[in-house]
């Protein structure tokens, strides 16, 4: 059985049209920023002589922080403003995944949508204010442009997908491995390799950047294998509940069925599957969902044009499948998309009603200071633990001094003359040692560091009387949800 082509387009409209109300629904209730999002809004007002210096406190290169820059220029840094600018890249990405679809000879996406238009990791983070979203639609319109042979307008969108998001440079290096050997001619083979040439060679810019990452890098850097990273992808793949990975793991034998169909599509899939993780071998890093939105909105497309071109009955399942899909997850993605990102600005708003002048917040992790940075205007002073200088962003240079030099002990110092003398002890934040909670890993140094200053803050606040005020929002993003605990001597 074959579905009709008005059939087709209703189903491919109406799978669409869900994936819009799911990008309403975080524009509605996404709420302020957190940690990460504040932190490229402050990167990208940097004044022109330290722009690129500050590009190492920040993920991404510099085109998708020049956008964020021009944006806030025309509408302001309010949150909705910027909510709408995410929600705006968002459904940029839903088009992209069409236009990626309709260049590939597919009429509308199905299975595309299900994978990811309609992904709780991908509406979650595409629409939140970092680069994944827009380098996913630049990565997309990029493939597709090289697919076709446009490559004037390829090399542009390409540059500008490099320099949106690091991890567009392995999906680069595959689109040109793979638009080079679809192109038989050999003129356009080398264009196509030269595109990828030019776009690695425009990112030699960035080299005294890395070259400063690698100062602290360490600190982020752990012992991973590929085991590992399919574990992490597992847990991108079941945000939203439903079949998740396996709902994956069954796309792709299908496409391995069918791969002869789409021989561009099977070698930009396979050739960027295998360079994504040794690039996020090479990275090394404690990779988090967001990490693979990315592959797995161009694996979804490119899945789907594979299915889409193999026999009538397997296109009719391919409609079929995705209702599935998108059926089975659509409570557990509503939830998650509906949750507010932070609940910082809350924490923020009742300190700056009830603290005093005389009392003293304490905010653990470090990392928490930057969006507490952007919300808190109270009256009490405040400090990380460990205090560092800068609170604007996620100063990991910071951070790795305070491992050796043991600032820790003046917050201390400070807490207990705030306690001694009457005043109150705010504590904003998760438990302490939650470096060893996440890390698992006692040898290594950040983790040996917050253990060392938890027990400092543990052992000044023994015996004190503590009432929790603000406490973790079910409804509220995990990545940033903080009790708020009020202190005093006993």
């Amino acid at each position: 059985m074959r579905l009709r082509p008005g059939e087709e387009t209703t189903a491919g409209v109406v799978f669409s049209a869900y994936a819009l109300f799911l990008h309403t629904l975080f524009w509605r209730h996404a709420g302020p920023l957190w940690r990460d999002e504040a932190v490229s809004t402050v990167v990208s007002r940097t004044p022109w002589p330290q722009f690129l210096d500050r590009l190492q406190f920040d993920s991404f290169p510099a085109f998708w922080l020049l956008l964020l820059r021009g944006w806030t220029v025309l509408f302001g840094d309010g949150v909705a403003s910027l909510r709408t600018f995410g929600v705006l890249i968002g459904i940029g990405l839903l088009a992209a995944i069409w236009f990626a679809l309709r260049t590939l000879d597919v009429r509308v996406p199905m299975l595309a949508i299900a994978l990811a238009g309609a992904a709780a990791t991908v509406v979650r983070f595409g629409d939140a204010l970092r680069a994944y979203g827009l380098g996913a639609a630049l990565g997309l319109v990029s493939m597709a442009l090289l697919y076709r042979g446009r490559f004037v307008l390829a090399a542009l969108a390409s540059l500008a997908a490099v320099h949106t998001t690091y991890h567009n440079a392995p999906l680069l290096f595959a689109c040109c491995v793979g638009a080079a050997i679809v192109h038989r001619d050999r003129k356009r083979a080398a264009i196509a390799l030269g595109i990828g040439a030019l776009c690695a060679a425009s990112m030699l810019i960035y080299l005294p950047t890395m070259q400063k990452v690698k100062g602290w890098s360490d600190l982020l850097r752990y012992d991973v294998n590929l085991a590992w990273l399919l574990a992490r992808f597992r847990e991108a793949a079941d945000i939203g509940g439903g079949l998740g990975v396996w709902a994956w793991i069954a796309a792709l034998v299908a496409a391995l069925a069918f791969a002869r169909k789409q021989p561009f599509c099977a070698i930009v899939l396979a050739v960027y599957t295998v360079a994504q993780i040794v690039f996020l071998l090479v990275l090394r890093y404690h990779t988090q969902p967001w990490y693979y939105l990315i592959w797995m909105t161009v694996a979804a497309v490119l899945v789907d044009a594979i299915v889409a071109h193999a026999p009538p009955p397997m296109q009719a399942a391919r409609a079929a499948v995705a209702l599935f899909i998108l059926l089975l997850a659509d409570s557990g993605t509503r939830a998650v998309v509906a949750q507010r990102m932070t609940n910082v600005d809350v924490v923020a708003g009742v300190l700056a009603r009830d603290a005093a002048p005389s009392d003293l917040v304490v905010v653990y992790p470090w990392h928490l200071g930057a969006s507490f940075h952007r919300y808190y205007r109270g009256a009490a002073p405040w400090q990380t633990l460990p205090p560092l200088r800068d609170t604007s962003v996620q100063r990991y240079d910071e951070a790795r001094q305070a491992i050796a030099d043991g600032r820790e002990r003046t917050l201390i110092a400070a807490v207990i003359a705030t306690l001694h003398r009457g005043g109150r002890v705010w504590y904003a934040g998760y438990p302490l040692f939650m470096e060893q909670s996440i890390i698992g890993a006692k040898d290594r140094p950040q983790v040996q560091a917050d253990a060392r200053w938890s027990s400092a803050l543990h052992d000044a606040l023994r015996g004190t009387r503590a009432t929790m005020v603000v406490q973790p929002d079910p409804h509220t993003n995990p990545n940033e949800n903080i009790a708020l605990l009020r202190i005093v001597a006993p």
